[in-house]
């Protein structure tokens, strides 16, 4: 089922449009300058998160570059584990109108979301990515890039993949035992997060360690509240088993971007990524593992610019 809902969209830019396309959704803002591009950006968020990660002050960099861009939610975000859709609403010239799912949609998701795996996510941004109709890069932060790098994995690559502090092609298993030695506190928190959702976590420390830049409270309330559980299936699969990832050898349609903060992805495991796809990473230094919320904003941005314009 395909359903639509044109018109500018309650906490999103003026101009966007909402997609929602069975379980997944997402929102296109169009450019508002530069030369016309020949693809289209999309947008993947990490884990516990969705599209609303990519605030429209970082998205209109892209848009005044000429770029239409695209903010995907995958599955269950919405409403929790229980993956049902929200309401869309579109207000327009003609007036106001909802666009709801219909319980075909409905049925099949509620209340198995928890579970999808690595490969169903994939599945899911590769529909995506379909829909748009056109090359499209995809842009994929923390456990996103795991689902782009299945995505590459399955034969099914978009026009180009920027792994922005991303799960590594051999998974999290190395920086979880690092993490667990040198911030214990923390891994503690993730741990207690992936086994008893939002609820097992701890705001200071997570605090602390996505935002090590610093984060005024409102923002950093804002952002708590946006989080979701996130599948326990694909924060497993994260670790490394079963892989994910395509063989290693040079890529030229990969960037790797991290973070010289990220106390998640660590620097070490970033190099290591770039070295496994052949090619050099490019490290954001004044930015934590949440890079498109804080000072690493605009310098991200950038980098990705540059390298889709040297494409």
């Amino acid at each position: 089922m395909d359903m639509r809902a044109q018109g500018d969209i309650p906490g999103n830019a003026p101009g966007a449009v909402a997609e929602t396309v069975q379980s997944w959704s997402m929102v296109a803002h169009e450019p508002t300058g530069g030369p016309a591009r020949d693809m289209d950006i999309l947008f993947l968020h990490g884990m516990a998160s969705g599209g609303w990660i990519w605030k429209p002050d970082f998205l209109a960099q892209f848009q005044q570059a000429g770029y239409r861009v695209w903010a995907l939610t995958l599955p269950g975000r919405a409403a929790g584990a229980t993956g049902l859709q929200p309401v869309r609403i579109s207000i327009s010239e003609t007036g106001l109108s909802l666009d709801l799912p219909d319980f075909t949609v409905l049925g099949p998701l509620a209340g198995h979301e928890a579970d999808r795996s690595l490969r169903d996510l994939a599945e899911d941004l590769g529909a995506a990515v379909d829909s748009i109709g056109r090359p499209v890069a995809v842009v994929a932060h923390s456990m996103g890039g795991a689902v782009a790098q299945y995505l590459m994995q399955m034969g099914r690559s978009p026009a180009a993949t920027v792994l922005a502090c991303a799960v590594p092609p051999y998974g999290m298993w190395r920086a979880s035992w690092q993490m667990a030695l040198t911030n214990p506190q923390l891994w503690t928190s993730m741990a207690g997060f992936s086994l008893f959702g939002l609820a097992g976590g701890d705001p200071d420390v997570l605090r602390k360690n996505m935002f090590p830049t610093g984060i005024s409270d409102a923002d950093f309330n804002a952002f708590a509240a946006e989080l979701q559980d996130e599948s326990l299936a694909a924060m497993a699969q994260s670790l490394g088993f079963p892989p994910f990832a395509p063989m290693p050898g040079p890529r030229k349609d990969v960037l790797v971007v991290g973070a010289g903060q990220d106390r998640l992805v660590p620097v070490l495991d970033v190099h290591a990524t770039a070295f496994y796809y052949g090619t050099t990473a490019r490290i954001v230094t004044q930015a934590g593992h949440a890079l498109m919320l804080d000072q690493g904003a605009e310098p991200f941005a950038q980098i990705v610019l540059d390298w889709l314009q040297g494409r």
